[in-house]
């Protein structure tokens, strides 16, 4: 690790930074899409010194339609191509790093750079649309135009319109951070071999592993489609009317659904037979949300999250991006903060890290530079490397090392539902030994549906794999102990209980500090430990709504959630980042760390390229074909006068974008879920694949997406019916799950 690292001239002299997390690890940020500034983000929040280039001309694409937000935090450093001096400057960089972070399909200089000798211990992780492998690798393609590729867009929005287009760029920071994953575990294999390695992260990837509820749809044969503020598995679950605004009701359980009915004065809801069971209440979902609007608009949004919270019910009103300064949680939490930005003389509002833990962000990490002010720190800090570090062996393609980044790293996973069970999968596939707590009953998605003929969840499947599962009742004393017993071999404990839950049961993180000084603790949850709210419930869609994401998406002025569940996806992906960020500082620096991640703030900070002063996005339309609709990025086809020649009527995707690419135009078929899951990307970059269970029974499940090409993750097999097998079992025997593929349908653009 270099410990050499330059200063921003802007920074704050009175603050000292702490040892903490990658503190002398210097990573040069080059990609220019938003997913390449917002990994250079999240490692710079994480200590590191990112050193981001900047372009010599002014421009408003990619990460720099808003500049405050991508440079805050890093060093900035001007490169003009057409001098031999800069040219020489950034090729000292290229070579003195740790880390790269590149996005070649928007830079052929990112390609040749990718493609050349590097030194051994360097890691180089490319971002780009499709990844480096499949017909469509090296394809460029914006957040929206992916949204349509990889069938998300089809699944935002109302059925009886057109798909909806998140204007936040969901994808790419979902794929920011699982590359800032990717990198961690890169540098962990660093620490123990001294090699580095290429990492190959596609935004399409990411995509497809957001649709887990859609596959599980989709494997039960059912009908896959837009929900609009509705959850395509559970009711009543959407956004009602109030007298002052809307809010977000989401319901999981019948036991969720009577408490429902008693509160607005309706009980005998439960039992009647259109809406006694969830399957019944999914086929009766527009009358049923009929009669929760009729009570909802008698009420204040304040109103309906008392009512609601008193029992125990997710609910929150919707918050605008423009409101989150005053939303009082992210005031209590501080969450967000305002810099100076030089390029315009005014402050601007930015969010802090959602990593909360003892080791508090420094002051420099807030701070936005001015264009090329590092300029001369970091020519200094390239003599000093020059002097103390020796020129290491050069390396060229992916060599193959042996085992996975996390062999020998125990995992104790108390979740349920969806955040802390996809950090601990993921983890699973990059080797650690994942163990499950469950309760006598199981983790509740044992029950949801859609449900297979054997009575297995396929929900559950998909979530749970790469683990071993042990069932322990924390209301005996003698089941205490043996988690107790489990937590003396573990390295971390990850869990997204309600705060306070396990407390309750004497595993509270000061608790645990004290009997478990070596674990690591993750606790993820809706609106943090340390929140105005304790003890207040909130599902993916909630979050949705409080943290302005939701606002960022509108049909016919309806804010609307985003068809996967991104707050969910993004929470258990910040829980992931937090375990591999404790253990590298624990093993760097000696003390085991808490997170407390607040769900709300993960979702605020995915918003924050939306925030002032970021550019307008880019305008759009949807195009209505004979099989479906086409994306187009307008109104390029207005500006060039081809709008009007333009043939839509009987005609199909295929022939509409031959149209218009023929003009130039930039385009994507919006897939359905369907089409995507079985397109020829999906089977080439094997992001599904079959597996099988504990008991050798066949699944359908998702790949990891983190693209480590020398280490590669792995999914081996499906946690196995409750309480089969236990925490005494060879997690090291080979799994019966192979590269097995669905196959790839025949439709190209």
């Amino acid at each position: 690790m270099l410990k050499a690292t330059p200063t921003s001239s802007n920074r704050d002299e009175s603050a000292t930074k702490a040892d903490c997390f990658l503190t002398g690890v210097t990573v040069l940020e080059l990609g220019e899409r938003v997913a390449a500034g917002a990994c250079g983000k999240v490692l710079a929040e994480l200590g590191a010194t990112v050193i981001a280039i900047e372009p010599s001309s002014h421009t408003v694409s990619g990460k720099w339609i808003n500049r405050a937000n991508t440079m805050a935090g890093k060093r900035s450093m001007v490169v003009d191509p057409e001098k031999d001096s800069d040219r020489r400057l950034k090729q000292l960089l290229l070579q003195g790093v740790d880390v790269i972070i590149l996005s070649s399909d928007l830079s052929h200089e990112d390609i040749d750079i990718w493609n050349m000798e590097r030194p051994t211990p360097q890691i180089l992780c490319d971002i780009t649309a499709f990844g480096h492998t499949g017909p469509m690798s090296g394809e460029a393609a914006s957040d929206a135009a992916i949204q349509a590729w990889s069938g998300v867009m089809d699944t935002t929005g109302l059925s009886e319109k057109p798909p909806a287009v998140t204007t936040s760029p969901v994808l790419e920071m979902s794929t920011a951070i699982y590359a800032g994953c990717a990198v961690l575990a890169a540098l962990k294999v660093r620490l123990q071999t001294g090699f580095g390695q290429r990492i190959d992260m596609a935004i399409f990837d990411c995509a497809v592993n957001s649709l887990p509820n859609y596959l599980a749809l989709h494997q039960a044969g059912r009908h896959v489609g837009r929900v609009g503020n509705n959850h395509p598995l559970h009711m009543p679950w959407g956004c009602f009317r109030t007298r002052d605004g809307r809010v977000q009701i989401c319901a999981a359980t019948d036991e969720h659904f009577s408490k429902i009915s008693a509160a607005i004065g309706r009980p005998e809801l439960a039992q009647d037979q259109r809406f006694h069971t969830n399957d019944a209440r999914m086929r009766n979902r527009v009358e049923l949300n009929d009669l929760l609007e009729a009570w909802s608009l008698g009420q204040t949004m304040s109103e309906c999250e008392q009512v609601m919270s008193a029992i125990g019910i997710p609910c929150g009103a919707i918050v605008h991006v423009e409101s989150l300064s005053t939303e009082p949680n992210l005031v209590h939490r501080r969450s967000l903060y305002e810099s100076l930005d030089p390029t315009t003389g005014e402050y601007v509002r930015l969010a802090r890290s959602p990593l909360r833990s003892e080791i508090e962000q420094s002051s420099d990490a807030k701070n936005i530079p001015a264009p090329n002010a590092d300029r001369e720190e970091i020519k200094n800090w390239l003599k000093l490397r020059n002097a103390e570090v020796q020129v290491a062996t050069p390396v060229s393609g992916d060599p193959i090392l042996r085992g996975r980044p996390l062999d020998g790293v125990r995992i104790i996973e108390i979740g349920h539902y969806t955040v802390a069970p996809l950090a601990s999968r993921h983890l699973g596939a990059l080797g650690a030994d994942v163990v499950k707590i469950e309760s006598p009953s199981g983790d509740a998605t044992r029950r949801s549906s859609p449900m297979r003929a054997d009575g297995q969840s396929y929900i559950f499947a998909l979530s749970n794999t790469d683990k071993r599962g042990r069932v322990l009742d924390l209301r005996k004393r003698d089941d205490c102990d043996r988690l107790n017993q489990l937590l003396e071999d573990a390295d971390i404990l990850i869990e997204n209980m309600k705060p306070g839950a396990l407390s309750r049961f004497g595993f509270g993180a000061a608790t645990l500090a004290k009997s478990h000084p070596h674990l690591i603790t993750v606790s993820v949850n809706g609106f943090g430990g340390d929140s105005v709210y304790p003890g207040r419930p909130a599902f993916d869609t909630v979050i949705q709504a409080m943290s302005g994401l939701m606002s960022l998406t509108l049909v016919d002025d309806e804010p609307m959630k985003t068809g996967i569940s991104a707050s969910d996806t993004i929470g258990g992906q910040f829980g992931m980042l937090a375990c591999l960020a404790g253990w590298i500082h624990r093993e760097r620096f000696g003390s085991a760390v808490h997170f407390d991640i607040s769900m709300q703030d993960t979702s605020v900070w995915i918003t924050q390229s939306n925030w002032p002063p970021a550019a307008r996005p880019s305008p759009f339309e949807l195009l209505r074909a004979s099989d479906g609709y086409v994306y187009v990025e307008a109104p390029a086809a207005q500006k060039c006068g081809f709008r009007e020649t333009l043939r839509t009527f009987g005609e199909t995707r295929a022939s509409v974008i031959e149209q218009l690419t023929s003009a130039g135009i930039n385009c994507a078929p919006v897939l359905s879920v369907r089409e995507a899951f079985e397109h020829a990307q999906t089977a080439a970059r094997q992001i599904l694949l079959r597996s099988t269970s504990q008991e050798g029974e066949p699944w359908l499940v998702l790949n990891c997406p983190l693209g480590l090409l020398s280490t590669p993750p792995r999914v081996r097999s499906v946690m196995g019916r409750l309480a089969a097998g236990n925490p005494e079992d060879d997690p090291t025997q080979p799994s019966t799950s192979t590269d097995t593929h669905i196959g790839a349908s025949t439709y190209h653009a």
